[in-house]
C-alpha cells in the first residue's frame, strides 16, 4: 500500500508544467474572447468615453489629476479606436485643468504601466490599444493557472504534481458544462474588462493571507503584506471591491476565531493593507479638492440611477440622459461633487420612504443572476451556503480554503443584487464559481480515492 501511494505521488515534474500548459490551453479555447478589432471597434461600453489623460500622466511619471494633452483615444474612420497611436514625448503637454476623480485610477494606472514599457526607449509614448486588449486575454488565462499553483501549496497533502492533473481534469469537466460565454466577458478600454481576471488572483491573494497569517517568517509577512496591497490596489480598480473584499476579510476572521491553525496576526496585517489604497486616496481627494473621494466621485449616482432598473414610485430612469436632466433641473452640474452628495442622500431618502421596494429588487436581482449563471445562488440559498461555511470552518482547514471563491462570489452578489442588475458588472461570479467547482472536484479526487484504496486487500490481490 505505502510502495502504491508513493508511486501514485510521484508523478515527474514535467507534470506540473504540461498541466499548466493544458490548463492556459483550455482557458483560451474555452473563452470568448472578441478580437481586438471587435473590442476596439466601439468608443464606449456604457461607461462614457475613456480618455488617455491619466494613462499618459502614468506612463510619464506626471500628476494624475491634471489634463495631458493630446489625446491619444482617437477615432477610427471606420469607427471606433486607432489601435496604435504614437505621441512624440516633446509634444506632451501638462495643463492646468484638473481631471476629477469621476473614474477609478487604478484601471488607468495599470494601462499607463503598460504604455510605459511599450514605450521603452523610444522617443514616442506608444498606445498599444491591441496590446493591452491581448494582455487583459492572457490575465485571466494567468489567473486561472495561477490557482492550482498557490493551491497546491495550501496543504502537505495537496504538494504533489497529482494535483495539477486532477485540477486539469476537473476544470475540463467543469468547463464543459459551464463554458465561458462571451455574455461572462467585456472586452475593450474598460475596467470590468479586468474583473474576472482580479477575482482569480484574489483568491490566490486570499489564500496567502490565511497560510502565512502566523507570520512567522519574514517570508511570510512580506506575502501577507504584498497579497493585502495587491487587493487594495483592487479596489482601486473595481470599486465595488471594497465591499466584497471587506465581507470576504469578515467572514475569514470567522474562521480564525475557529481554526488554531491560523492567526489573527496575518488577517490583521492584511486587512490594514487592503484600506491603505482608499484610505490614502481619498486623503489626497480631500487635500486636492477638499472632498474625501477613497475610490470614485460616482458612488452617488451608481446608486441612485439603478433603482430605474425596476419600476419605481418616483420616476426614476436607468438612463444617464435622464439623470443628467434631473440633475439639471435642480441647478446641480452632472459631473461635480456637488452630484455625488446629492444623489447620495437621494438614494437614503427612497430608502427610507420605500425600504420593501429595495428588498423587492433585491430579491428579484437575485433571480435573474442565478438564471444567468446557470447556479443555485439566490436570496434563498445565500444564506444556507454563508451556513454551510460555518460548519466547514470548523470541521477542516482545507475545506476554509475550498470556500474561499464561493466566499467572494457571495459578495459580488449581495453586493450588486442590492445596487445594480447589470451582468457585466457580476460576470467574475461566473469563474469564481467555476473554480469553487473545479477545486471541489480536486478535493474528492485526491482523497476520496484514498478510501478506496485502503478499503483493498492489496496482499490478496497480490497472492491470487
Amino acid at each position: 500500500m505505502r510502495h502504491f501511494r508513493q508511486h501514485l505521488l510521484a508523478f515527474p515534474r514535467s507534470t506540473i508544467v504540461v498541466s499548466l500548459g493544458l490548463i492556459g490551453l483550455l482557458t483560451l479555447v474555452g473563452t470568448q474572447f472578441q478580437s481586438v478589432t471587435e473590442a476596439l471597434s466601439v468608443m464606449a461600453w456604457g461607461a462614457g468615453t475613456p480618455s488617455s489623460s491619466t494613462i499618459t500622466a502614468f506612463a510619464t511619471g506626471r500628476p494624475w489629476w491634471k489634463r495631458h494633452l493630446p489625446e491619444a483615444i482617437q477615432t477610427a474612420p471606420s469607427g471606433g479606436i486607432i489601435p496604435l497611436v504614437r505621441i512624440p514625448r516633446t509634444q506632451i503637454q501638462t495643463t492646468p485643468e484638473p481631471v476629477l476623480p469621476e473614474r477609478s485610477l487604478g484601471y488607468d494606472a495599470f494601462l499607463g504601466w503598460v504604455t510605459a514599457l511599450r514605450s521603452l526607449f523610444s522617443t514616442d509614448l506608444v498606445f498599444d490599444f491591441a496590446l493591452m486588449i491581448r494582455l487583459q486575454h492572457w490575465l485571466l488565462v494567468l489567473g486561472i493557472c495561477l490557482l492550482p499553483v498557490v493551491f497546491s501549496r495550501l496543504h502537505p497533502n495537496y504538494r504533489t504534481p497529482l494535483t495539477f492533473s486532477t485540477f486539469f481534469i476537473g476544470y475540463l469537466f467543469v468547463l464543459l458544462l459551464r463554458p465561458n460565454k462571451s455574455k461572462f466577458l467585456t472586452d475593450g478600454l474598460i475596467d470590468s474588462a479586468l474583473a474576472n481576471a482580479l477575482a482569480m488572483f484574489s483568491v490566490a491573494a486570499f489564500w496567502l493571507v490565511l497560510s502565512h497569517s502566523r507570520l512567522e517568517t519574514w517570508k511570510q509577512r512580506g506575502a501577507v503584506i504584498g497579497a493585502g496591497l495587491f487587493l487594495s490596489f483592487v479596489t482601486q480598480i473595481r470599486g465595488e471591491f471594497l465591499f466584497v473584499g471587506g465581507l470576504t476579510f469578515g467572514l475569514l476572521a470567522l474562521l480564525v476565531w475557529k481554526q488554531p491553525a491560523f492567526s489573527w496576526k496575518g488577517l490583521v496585517l492584511a486587512g490594514l493593507c487592503f484600506l491603505m489604497l482608499p484610505v490614502g486616496y481619498g486623503a489626497f481627494n480631500q487635500q486636492q479638492f477638499g472632498h474625501f473621494v477613497p475610490l470614485r466621485m460616482r458612488s452617488g449616482q451608481n446608486l441612485f440611477e439603478p433603482i430605474g432598473q425596476f419600476p419605481n414610485p418616483w420616476g426614476i430612469e436607468y438612463n444617464d440622459q435622464w439623470l443628467e436632466k434631473y440633475l439639471n433641473q435642480r441647478g446641480i452640474e452632472y459631473t461635480s461633487f456637488e452630484a455625488d452628495r446629492f444623489l447620495t442622500a437621494q438614494y437614503v431618502q427612497c430608502l427610507k420612504e420605500n425600504p420593501w421596494l429595495f428588498g423587492r429588487n433585491f430579491y428579484l436581482r437575485l433571480g435573474q443572476f442565478a438564471k444567468q449563471f446557470g447556479f443555485w445562488l439566490n436570496f434563498w440559498t445565500i444564506p444556507l451556503i454563508l451556513f454551510g461555511f460555518w460548519v466547514a470552518i470548523q470541521k477542516s482547514e482545507r475545506l476554509a480554503f475550498l470556500a474561499v471563491p464561493l466566499v467572494l462570489a457571495v459578495g459580488y452578489l449581495v453586493f450588486f443584487g442590492w445596487t445594480n442588475s447589470l451582468l457585466r458588472l457580476v460576470s467574475p461570479v461566473h469563474f469564481l464559481v467555476s473554480a469553487f467547482l473545479t477545486l471541489l472536484s480536486v478535493e474528492i479526487l485526491l482523497f476520496e480515492h484514498w478510501r478506496i484504496f485502503q478499503r483493498i486487500d492489496w496482499k490478496a490481490l497480490k497472492q491470487g
